[in-house]
């Protein structure tokens, strides 16, 4: 008797389990689901943050374009003369008149090379300040 009741225990509970992994196919496809979308919604992001690298290596290589303009040579110069580094400010001006030779900004450059060689050569404590291009040029035609 003890066998026949536990074949009956246990058909009694492969039955539960059959009946249990039933119920469960709903909710597996489900989680299919809900895993396929997660995927395609990876593969977006996955493509968002390429572009964003592309995009970022693009800016950067800019930036780089930039730094090889008389403009960068004139404003870093303009820069360091405003912060009273006035060897720093005569290197970047002489950069600028050696690269750029025609670059309308030679006038302003030719000014601020001058006026360093009349002051003391003393580097100032602190850190660089950034001025727009328009305010540099706008203090050094005050200053003439």
């Amino acid at each position: 008797m003890k066998t026949r009741k536990k074949i009956i225990v246990f058909a009694f509970f492969a039955i539960i389990g059959i009946a249990f992994l039933g119920c469960n196919k709903g909710k597996i496809a489900e989680y299919e689901k809900t895993i396929e979308t997660l995927n395609s919604q990876i593969a977006l992001l996955q493509e968002e943050n390429n572009n964003l690298k592309a995009e970022n290596n693009d800016l950067t290589k800019e930036i780089e374009a930039y730094k090889l303009t008389d403009q960068y040579f004139y404003q870093s110069g303009a820069d360091e003369f405003i912060n009273e580094n006035y060897p720093r400010a005569i290197y970047f001006m002489n950069i600028l008149k050696v690269k750029f030779p025609t670059s309308p900004l030679l006038v302003y450059a030719d000014k601020i090379i001058k006026d360093s060689e009349n002051k003391p050569h003393v580097v100032p404590r602190g850190g660089k300040v950034t001025v727009p291009l328009s305010g540099s040029a706008t203090k050094l035609k005050e200053k003439q």
